[in-house]
């Protein structure tokens, strides 16, 4: 027996219908449709209807005679190949064909600046609410700028900081504070004062000269009484180099799959994260360590070979 569900007081067992309420007169009405296409229908103010073929706009539905023509403006229907919408007022679209601040434009003839109808020419663009001229202008943030304040070269280069416009060669800008190269550097935000002698380098917030300090991740650690592993700083001593999170002496050490193992002979290796003596040992897979016989096999013709 096949469910269903209830519409007001009568029950749809029939998965071809939808259930629509009148709003205005309190009531619910099914409404058979096809089985095809009852994803595309929804309902309008108690009344079902084809979303592929027909729009729903002020509780009234209307028939799409091309696909998609039909729009709602304020509530009324209107066909978008002649009239366009603009803030709730329909105009016809042989005179506009796009909208600015609620009023309608010609897109070829008009800028909308900030929701401002402004005149538009081949190089003009938008700052803010007025325009301005690419060719002899800088845009900052709504602010205009002329490039006669500025010569060819440094124009070129200008960026914004905020609404005010620099030169990327000499600064830079920090937390929407503009800021000298040669004397200072921002590291995530922060300025810092190029004091040191040095090259310096940004670490996390700070800065670091890179003679004698490195960067660990965020923190900053002396070369050369401290090693960088994994992103953490561990004591030097004699280590070269990192296994894993380790510090670790290649003379002394083996790094087996990250575990830091002293050695005690030059016929030691890794098997997996164990070590073992190649003279009396074996390792098979990269994890089981064999010792006498068991380390023989057979070659192809049959031979056993130690």
């Amino acid at each position: 027996m096949k469910c269903g569900k209830c519409c007001g007081e009568e029950l749809m067992t029939d998965d071809k219908r939808i259930c629509c309420a009148n709003v205005e007169e309190g009531r619910l009405t099914y409404y058979t449709t096809q089985q095809l296409d009852i994803h595309h229908y929804s309902c309008c103010n108690g009344t079902s209807y084809n979303s592929k073929e027909q729009l729903c706009c002020g509780g009234a539905v209307s028939t799409q005679l091309i696909t998609n023509s039909l729009d709602c403006c304020a509530g009324q229907s209107f066909d978008q190949r002649e009239q366009i919408c603009c803030a709730g007022r329909l105009f016809n679209r042989t005179d506009y064909d796009t909208c600015c601040g609620g009023q309608p434009i010609v897109h070829a003839n008009q800028l909308c600046c900030g929701c401002q109808a402004l005149p538009r020419s081949l190089n003009m663009r938008c700052c803010g609410v007025a325009t301005y001229d690419r060719r002899s202008q800088f845009c900052c943030k709504d602010t205009v700028y002329d490039d006669a304040d500025y010569d060819y070269a440094t124009y070129q280069r200008l960026a914004c900081c905020e609404s005010t416009p620099y030169d990327r060669q000499t600064a830079g800008c920090c937390r929407k504070e503009i800021y000298n190269l040669a004397e200072e550097a921002c590291c995530l935000g922060t300025l810092n004062n190029r004091t040191t002698e040095g090259a310096l380098y940004c670490c996390g917030r700070n800065l670091i000269v890179l003679n004698n300090q490195g960067c660990c991740g965020n923190k900053i650690y002396n070369r050369t009484t401290e090693i960088c592993c994994g992103g953490q700083v561990s004591d030097r001593g004699d280590a070269t180099r990192c296994c894993g999170v380790y510090p670790h002496n290649p003379v002394r050490q083996l790094c087996c799959l990250g575990n830091v193992i002293e050695s005690s002979s030059r016929n030691e290796r890794c098997c997996g994260d164990k070590v073992y003596d190649v003279e009396r040992q074996c390792c098979r897979a990269f994890r089981h360590i064999l010792t006498g016989v068991a380390c023989g096999f057979f070659n192809k013709y049959g031979d056993f070979l130690l």
